[in-house]
């Protein structure tokens, strides 16, 4: 049983609460006192480091690639300036919106006395998708990282449209499993994997991961680095990350990430 004391004082010594979109969420302390002392309570469990700590691993190739929004995006951002009022609200759709997906609602009349209300995702036009197309011509087996399902999902028609065996991986993926030992053992085959799910699982034979919009969370991102960089089958591999070139929400989040933090400014929208 845990005991919620001593659970509260590690919360309020290492975390600090934040509020946003009316919630109270806690996110870790940054300062280098309070970082150390975490490093020391983590290494109690056992020696801890990166893959290059224990092994001669190879060069891995990182390489940033601006993406143009389409008039359609702009025109949706634009819109949602004037009639979003919160700014943490707008710039969370704006996110989704640079990355091709807009989530909303709409009223459905079901008959003269009932009306209800009902999800209404808005699919936009994307140069990230362009961008996976050229790459897919260029590496048979390919791993894509999205953050959103409606963004996954969409990624995957077009590639099965143009041709590509391509699969999903998100919180919905029944058989996990068999998804992965199936797009390894192929010999042509892109993954779209959702951010959040980026551990448990490896593809050692896929050389060339791209990050069509990230996780919030660093720790996502650390995870995914290793799911195509394993230690007993080490190899050089590209990691492409797509941002949009309007410094945005989705660039603010790219470069949090690649500093080693969270993006702190997430909210916690049913998403």
């Amino acid at each position: 049983m845990i005991n919620m004391e001593k659970f509260d004082r590690f919360r309020d010594k290492y975390y600090y609460q934040v509020r946003m979109g009316g919630r109270i969420i806690f996110m870790p302390k940054k300062d280098e006192v309070t970082k150390n002392r975490m490093a020391e309570i983590v290494k109690r469990f056992g020696y801890t480091g990166a893959l290059s700590d224990f092994a001669d691993v190879p060069e891995q190739t990182h390489r940033e690639v601006q993406i143009e929004l389409t008039g359609h995006q702009k025109d949706a951002i634009r819109e949602l300036s004037q009639i979003e009022a919160d700014p943490l609200v707008r710039r969370a759709r704006t996110r989704t919106i640079e990355n091709g997906v807009l989530y909303g609602k709409k009223v459905e009349t079901i008959s003269d006395k009932e009306d209800i209300l009902t999800q209404n995702t808005i699919i936009f036009p994307s140069k990230k998708i362009d961008y996976i197309l050229e790459r897919a011509e260029e590496f048979p087996k390919l791993l894509v990282f999205a953050n959103y399902t409606a963004q996954i999902y969409e990624i995957q028609k077009v590639l099965v449209e143009n041709g590509y065996n391509a699969v999903t991986l998100t919180g919905q993926t029944k058989d996990r499993t068999t998804v992965i030992q199936k797009a390894e053992e192929s010999e042509a085959c892109i993954v779209i994997a959702q951010s959040s799910i980026s551990s448990g699982y490896e593809l050692p034979s896929f050389p060339c991961v791209i990050y069509a919009s990230k996780s919030w969370r660093f720790v996502d991102f650390e995870q995914s680095l290793g799911r195509v960089l394993r230690i007993n089958k080490l190899k050089k591999n590209l990691y492409i990350h797509l941002i949009t070139s309007n410094n945005g929400p989705d660039s603010d989040c790219h470069k949090a990430i690649m500093s080693g933090q969270d993006f702190q400014e997430k909210l916690t929208l049913n998403i």
